[in-house]
């Protein structure tokens, strides 16, 4: 895909592992990677307006118990540890980034800042640790076409320069995406225009 310049075949195999490892369609919602969740306590997360992981983890303390209290009977301190472990591998991440054209190339400089610390991953269901890796693609929606994909580790204060050759001369809409392998919903893209001069 990568060879071909496939930027949505691209992004749906990146999506295809975070699926495997997770036991989820990516359809699913990212709460049913938490472990203990079941479609009913999705149901009444949804209800308090919590959709993901992130909203899971700014919930208040005491409406987050008062949720789980009404799915989870046994072991509740069991089940909020449980979950507090995989919140804390959860990764946050911000991403910044500029580019520029030199010559006939492309340089998108991407800046990233986690809070957590990344480590070897364990999930309910994948039957080994997973090491967390990130792919990082400038791609055209419109035309369906990946300018440049590489695989990161994003650790803190990664910086990473993706160089490609300029298109045709023109204006395009392209996309940063910074994907995930393995967790679902944490994934982050930004648009930006590309202006290549006629010579």
């Amino acid at each position: 895909m990568s060879s071909n310049c496939w930027l949505k075949p691209a992004i749906l195999a990146i999506q295809l592992s975070q699926q495997l490892i997770q036991a989820q369609w990516i359809s699913d919602s990212p709460l049913l990677q938490l472990p203990h969740v079941n479609a009913q306590l999705v149901r009444l997360l949804n209800e308090r307006q919590v959709e993901d992981v992130a909203d899971f983890m700014n919930m208040e303390e005491e409406d987050r118990v008062a949720a789980l209290k009404q799915v989870l009977v046994n072991d509740l301190d069991g089940c909020i540890q449980d979950m507090a472990g995989f919140c804390q591998t959860y990764p946050s991440l911000q991403m910044a980034f500029t580019h520029e054209l030199r010559d006939n190339e492309v340089h998108v400089n991407v800046a990233f800042d986690r809070e957590d610390e990344q480590d070897m991953l364990t999930f309910r269901y994948f039957p080994k640790e997973v090491e967390e890796n990130w792919w990082v693609l400038v791609g055209d929606n419109k035309l369906n076409k990946l300018h440049v994909i590489k695989r990161v580790k994003v650790l803190k204060n990664t910086n990473v320069t993706l160089v490609f050759n300029a298109p045709e001369p023109g204006t395009y809409q392209l996309t940063l995406y910074l994907i995930c392998d393995c967790f679902i919903g944490c994934d982050q893209g930004e648009k930006f225009e590309l202006v290549v001069p006629s010579l």
